[in-house]
């Protein structure tokens, strides 16, 4: 089954209140999340003559973006511009469109529930952009520094 892009929600662990995720509304998209490529370490003895030759290194995580439609009234919203300044790693998790449960918070994490597929990472508020242009409503751009790697759970299958 392909996953479609509409249900899919984006969840954050606020550290003041670390048992109740947050739902991001009304993200327009998100991208970069598995991106990161790993260093190269350079293992070329001195007297190769030929090729150089490498070992993988660290992974070198990217960034995330999301745009979204600014709703001034919207807490998460109001949260996301609070969070930017502390610049503290916090807990994300994506629930795809293939389940509808919410995840839940236990000892500082995210847990994903069993009837849809989740993407997991950590990551810092790095950027929050705001374009405002005539005839369209206000959008906004948060970028996501991705700390650590990702955790990625699918959905159980039926049985």
């Amino acid at each position: 089954m392909e996953l479609k892009t509409a249900g899919t929600h984006l969840y954050l662990l606020d550290p003041d209140s670390p048992t109740t995720p947050i739902k991001f509304k009304c993200p327009t998209g998100i991208t970069g999340v598995t991106t990161g490529a790993r260093s190269r370490i350079d293992t070329t003895c001195l007297d190769e003559t030929d090729e150089m030759s490498y070992a993988s290194g660290l992974g070198d995580p990217g960034t995330v973006s999301v745009p979204f439609i600014l709703d001034s009234e919207d807490g998460s919203h109001q949260r996301i511009f609070e969070l930017k300044k502390t610049s503290e790693n916090l807990k994300w998790i994506i629930g795809f469109s293939d389940g509808t449960s919410v995840p839940t918070a236990a000892a500082g994490a995210l847990v994903p529930g069993a009837d849809r597929s989740w993407l997991a990472f950590t990551a810092y508020i790095a950027d929050l952009d705001i374009d405002v242009a005539n005839n369209e409503v206000v959008r906004g751009t948060m970028t996501l520094q991705r700390s650590g790697g990702y955790t990625l759970t699918w959905k159980e299958p039926a049985v």
